[in-house]
């Protein structure tokens, strides 16, 4: 699913047990408010996020770039 971010948003850090906030990451990023809100969130089934293009992806999941193309590979736990 594809989403907007929304407050309160935390995606998980890779080589770590942590999340961290999605804002925080756009404030360390020096995104515009404009910018934050245009930025398309992609979510699992449980509205997690595990991807923000070009900025973070959850270390739940991997992404892989193709031939041209990028995917998202995951293993369900």
């Amino acid at each position: 699913y594809i989403r907007h971010w929304k407050c309160g948003d935390r995606i998980s850090i890779l080589n770590s047990k942590k999340t961290k906030k999605l804002s925080n990451e756009f404030t360390d990023r020096k995104l515009s408010n404009f910018e934050k809100r245009i930025q398309p969130v992609i979510v699992d089934k449980m509205n997690d996020p595990i991807w923000v293009p070009g900025i973070r992806h959850s270390s739940c999941y991997t992404v892989h770039n193709g031939k041209n193309k990028k995917y998202i590979k995951w293993k369900p736990i």
